[in-house]
This record gives C-alpha cells, sequence and structure tokens, in this order.
C-alpha cells in the first residue's frame, strides 16, 4: 500500500476502510485533549479562586496551599505568586514573600502598585519583626546577668 492510497490520492482508487476510524480516533483524541485542557485550566480558576477567599478570611496557611496547587501547575500566575507572597507575609515568612514577589514583578513587566505596596508592608514587617526579636533577646540577656549576680 503506497501513501497515496491512504490519503486517496496517487495511482490507487481505492481508499483504505482504515483512514475514516483513524480520522476519527485522531478527532475523538483531540476533542478529549482539549476537554482536558479546559479542565485543568478551570481547575486552576478553583483554586485561584479558593486562594482570594482565604486570604479574605485570614487563613493564610490554606491561602498558600491554594496557590501551591496553582503554581504546580502554572509557575508564571501572577495572582498565585501575589496571593502567596501576601500570605507569607502574614505567616512571617519575610524571605519567600520578597521572593514571590520580585518573580510577580519580573512577570508583569516593571513596576505595580499592588506589589510596591505590598514590598512596603513587607519592609514594614521585617523592620518590627527585627525590633521584637532584639527587645527579647535584651530581656533574656538581662534575665540571665541578674541570675548570675544571684548567684
Amino acid at each position: 500500500m503506497q501513501l497515496g492510497a491512504l490519503t486517496g490520492q496517487g495511482p490507487s482508487k481505492e481508499k483504505d476502510p482504515l483512514v475514516v476510524p483513524i480520522y476519527l480516533l485522531f478527532f475523538f483524541i483531540f476533542i478529549i485533549r482539549t476537554k482536558e485542557i479546559k479542565c485543568d485550566e478551570l481547575r486552576l480558576v478553583a483554586f485561584n479562586n479558593m486562594a482570594a477567599a482565604h486570604s479574605n478570611l485570614n487563613n493564610w496557611e490554606e491561602c498558600v496551599e491554594s496557590c501551591c496547587q496553582v503554581l504546580k501547575h502554572d509557575d508564571k500566575n501572577v495572582k498565585a505568586l501575589f496571593r502567596r507572597a501576601k500570605a507569607y507575609r502574614h505567616l512571617s515568612l519575610h524571605e519567600l514573600a520578597r521572593t514571590d514577589l520580585i518573580k510577580t514583578q519580573e512577570l508583569m513587566g516593571g513596576k505595580d502598585k499592588a506589589v510596591e505596596k505590598e514590598l512596603k508592608l513587607l519592609e514594614k514587617d521585617e523592620k518590627s519583626s527585627d525590633r521584637a526579636f532584639f527587645q527579647k533577646m535584651q530581656k533574656a540577656m538581662k534575665k540571665d546577668a541578674e541570675l548570675k549576680k544571684r548567684k
């Protein structure tokens, strides 16, 4: 059998009975794959919406989990990156928040007001965390010095 015979062109005028089923098979594979892609897209939208809801309810751990589900399949999803950065900031995971915010900024191709605002809030939170840490450390050092004096 020649290639021309499969396509209905060429020296043989008879069509192979398998040609139509093969076309149908490819058509059905295309339809199924298209539906899978649409399902994946809907799943990502659903996880992104769940992340937004968790963020509004201040459920930061759940927000991170939902965003990670989105980013597992689409690592350039700026909404998920931004929401996860915000959640990381609220969980005092400042380095992770900064990484996500910088990546969001890069993907957006420049400065964005919301990202800039979140970066400023992150800096403020980092300073207050550092201040609180040093105050605790000073208290511990004073207690330690007092205990040594008593002995």
